[in-house]
């Protein structure tokens, strides 16, 4: 018996393209593989806005030079940019190879509307950086932002939005000993939202750059530590590990969790802020599932979790609450094949026995 593993998001992507007029482009930088690029900066340019490009898993990172070294890679039209997910050998049923597609950095810039990146590793060096801002195609700055950005069930080191409106950023994995994230005031409309961020013990999670940030949302997120300079937000339903509001001013606060106490959250170069309903002096131990061996998993309200029920509108708190949970190992919005097996050798009068194995990840 023969073994074979596809990803079923190659599979639909036939389906899409003889129902739309949008193309669909597979890059695999894989030895020996037949794709229709090897480099993705490749396929990015010579794809038009609308179409779809899907990035095999693969021990080489996506792209490199001619010295073996990854590269910036660039995006500034409309395009969806579909990976297999990360933390694959870690969950169960995720994909058949356990190779992410690795992006050391990737700006997202002026023309990029509308834009999807989704299930890609920017973790794979502590220097991987994702940028959204309005660089245009020769790597200057331009004059319009890229506007409905969404950045989703990602791995990233480190994300910064300098010049962008309209962005999502959901379902993420964040890890790095500094800031997470940065969000600048030329972001306007950005919504953090059903994320993991991890970062060192000496930093905030999310680092703004102290001035008016116009309709920033913080909702159902997990953070291992604090704010720093975010002013004028709204920041709900989430849950604080640890860290406190570090120069944070005017922002309103409603059904989040903390494990400090209230006296300490807000600290004294933080104003205006208001609180409602938020929960204090939380045990740690108490919020989470028992501690499991993956990474994402851990993150799982325990049954009796105080942050159960008490975000606003009885949500869940934390990345695992709300309408859109954090899903593990950020596998795409997309149904997958992880393991397909053939029994014996086809012809073209018996045909071929055929067992796959597949799971929806919407």
């Amino acid at each position: 018996m023969k073994t074979h593993h596809y990803l079923l998001s190659f599979v639909m992507a036939f389906f899409f393209m003889h129902h739309t007029f949008a193309k669909v482009i597979r890059v695999d930088n894989n030895p020996g593989a037949s794709a229709d690029y090897k480099k993705l900066q490749e396929a990015i340019n010579s794809a038009e806005s609308g179409d779809t490009i899907y990035v095999v898993g693969s021990p080489n990172w996506y792209d490199t030079n001619s010295n073996g070294y990854a590269t910036d890679i660039t995006i500034n039209r409309t395009l969806t940019l579909i990976g297999p997910g990360y933390f694959l050998g870690d969950n169960s049923s995720t994909q058949a190879s356990k190779h992410t597609a690795k992006i050391y950095r990737l700006t997202i810039g002026e023309g990029a509307d509308n834009c999807t990146i989704q299930g890609f590793d920017l973790n794979a060096n502590n220097n991987a950086i994702l940028y959204i801002n309005k660089k245009d195609v020769n790597g200057k700055e331009g004059s319009i932002v890229p506007k409905n950005v969404t950045i989703k069930r990602n791995l990233i080191n480190r994300l910064e939005i300098r010049y962008a409106n309209n962005t999502l950023i959901s379902q993420n994995y964040f890890s790095i000993n500094t800031y997470p994230i940065y969000v600048y005031q030329g972001a306007a409309n950005t919504i953090i939202r059903n994320n993991i961020i991890s970062s060192g013990n000496r930093y905030a999670s999310i680092y703004g750059d102290n001035s008016e940030l116009i309709n920033l949302t913080i909702e159902n997120n997990t953070f291992t530590n604090g704010l720093y300079r975010i002013n004028n937000a709204t920041i709900q339903n989430n849950i604080f590990i640890s860290g406190i509001l570090n120069d944070c001013d005017n922002n309103t606060l409603n059904n989040n969790l903390f494990t400090s106490t209230e006296e300490a959250v807000s600290s004294e170069n933080s104003t205006a802020n208001t609180f409602n309903n938020n929960i204090f002096e939380a045990v740690q131990a108490n919020i989470f599932v028992e501690p499991s061996p993956t990474l994402d998993d851990h993150f799982r309200l325990a049954t009796d979790s105080p942050a159960i029920g008490m975000g606003v509108g009885g949500e869940d708190l934390g990345a695992y609450g709300g309408p859109t949970p954090y899903k593990l190992s950020g596998l795409p919005a997309i149904p997958a094949i992880y393991d397909l097996n053939t029994v014996g050798v086809g012809t073209q009068t018996e045909g071929m026995t055929v067992e796959i194995k597949a799971k929806s990840h919407n």
